[in-house]
C-alpha cells in the first residue's frame, strides 16, 4: 500500500495575502522534535500548553514521523484529518463531563496596541473518534501568560473571540473557522485557545464516536490588524461549498467565482477527477469510486482551497 504522503496541498490562509500575522508558527509546521505521543504541543515551538499545574496535556500532530506514531497526520490515535495547511496541527480537549479542559498558548510576535481593532481566527475540526461535540471554543488575549489552573478546570477568563453560542461544531470532514474582531486594551501579547466555559454553560451534542469527550484539531491561527482583513478573505470558510457531504458519489461544488479548476484525490494521493469550468456551481460524479474519504481541491482566481468529502454507498 502506498504511504499517505502526497496529500499536502498548497492552501492560502488569511496571512498569505500580504498582511502581517502576529502569530508565530501559525499552522504548527515548525518543530524542534517530531511528536510521537500525546502531551507534546511544546515541540511546536513556540506554542505551549496553556497551564502548568494539574494538567497541560495539549497535543501536537505532524506527518514528520511518517505514519509511525500515534501523533501522525493524517491518521492518528483520535481520528483522521489532513492538515488544513502543511503537515501539522494541534489538538485539545474541550469537555465533556467533569469540566476537563486543555489549552494551547503562544506569545505573539508583537504586543497589541491599545484602542486598535484586531481580527483573530483559527480553524477547528472535531476528531472522528469523539462521542461529543460542543460549541465552547475561543481565544483569550492577555498581557502575561495565564496563571496555572489546578485540576484541568476551565480558565476563569472571558475570551475576546469565541464561537457563537449554540453553534455546536460537529464537522469531522472539514475545517471550521472560528473568528471575530475585538479592540485591544493594550499590551496583550499572549493568545490562549480553548473552552473557557463550564460544562453547565457549554452546549453539547452526542455524535457517532466512542471516545467519551469532545476533542478538536486546531490549525491556521491568525491575529492581525482589522484594517488588513478583506471581506472576501473573511468569507473563506463559506466561499467554497461542497454538498451533500457525505455523498453517494455525486456532489456539487459551489464557488464564489466562475473560473474554477476542480480536482479530486483519494487517500493515496491519486487524482481521480479533474475539471476546468466557467460557472459557479459544478456537479461532480465520482460514484465509480469505492466508499471512503476523498479530497476536493478547488482553485479559483483568488485562492486554492482543499476540503474533505465522505463517499458512502
Amino acid at each position: 500500500m502506498k504511504k499517505i504522503t502526497f496529500i499536502i496541498f498548497t492552501q492560502f490562509s488569511l496571512f498569505s495575502f500580504g498582511q502581517i500575522n502576529l502569530v508565530p508558527n501559525p499552522s504548527f509546521e515548525q518543530h524542534d522534535t517530531c511528536p510521537y505521543a500525546f502531551s507534546q504541543i511544546h515541540f511546536a515551538v513556540p506554542w505551549f500548553a496553556g497551564f502548568a499545574t494539574g494538567g497541560g496535556s495539549s497535543d501536537y500532530f505532524n506527518q514528520c514521523n511518517g505514519n509511525t506514531s500515534s501523533a501522525n497526520v493524517p491518521a492518528n490515535v483520535v481520528g483522521y484529518q489532513n492538515a488544513r495547511t502543511g503537515i501539522g496541527y494541534a489538538g485539545i480537549g474541550l469537555g465533556w463531563g467533569g469540566n476537563i479542559r486543555e489549552y494551547i498558548e503562544v506569545k505573539l510576535n508583537l504586543p497589541l496596541t491599545a484602542g486598535k481593532r484586531y481580527y483573530a481566527g483559527f480553524h477547528v475540526s472535531l476528531a472522528d473518534k469523539m462521542k461529543f461535540a460542543v460549541d465552547g471554543v475561543g481565544a483569550y488575549f492577555s498581557i502575561d501568560t495565564v496563571p496555572p489552573v489546578p485540576g484541568w478546570q476551565p480558565m476563569p477568563y472571558t475570551p475576546q473571540v469565541e464561537n457563537t453560542i449554540g453553534n455546536i461544531i460537529t464537522d469531522t470532514a472539514n475545517w471550521v473557522l472560528v473568528s471575530g474582531f475585538f479592540t485591544a486594551t493594550g499590551g496583550e501579547q499572549f493568545m490562549t485557545i480553548g473552552n473557557f466555559k463550564y460544562d453547565s454553560l457549554t452546549s453539547v451534542d452526542t455524535v457517532s464516536g466512542n471516545q467519551g469527550y469532545a476533542y478538536y484539531y486546531i490549525d491556521d491561527v491568525t491575529v492581525m490588524d482589522s484594517l488588513d482583513v478583506g471581506v472576501n478573505e473573511l468569507q473563506e470558510n463559506i466561499s467554497i461549498n461542497i454538498f451533500p457531504n457525505p455523498c453517494d458519489g455525486k456532489f456539487a461544488v459551489q464557488s464564489e467565482t466562475k473560473e474554477n479548476k476542480i480536482e479530486v484525490y483519494n487517500v493515496f494521493g491519486e487524482k481521480i477527477y479533474r475539471s476546468e469550468i466557467n460557472k459557479q456551481k459544478t456537479e461532480v460524479d465520482i460514484s465509480s469510486q469505492p466508499s471512503g474519504i476523498y479530497f476536493v481541491k478547488v482553485k479559483t482566481s483568488k485562492r486554492m482551497i482543499t476540503k474533505k468529502i465522505l463517499l458512502l454507498k
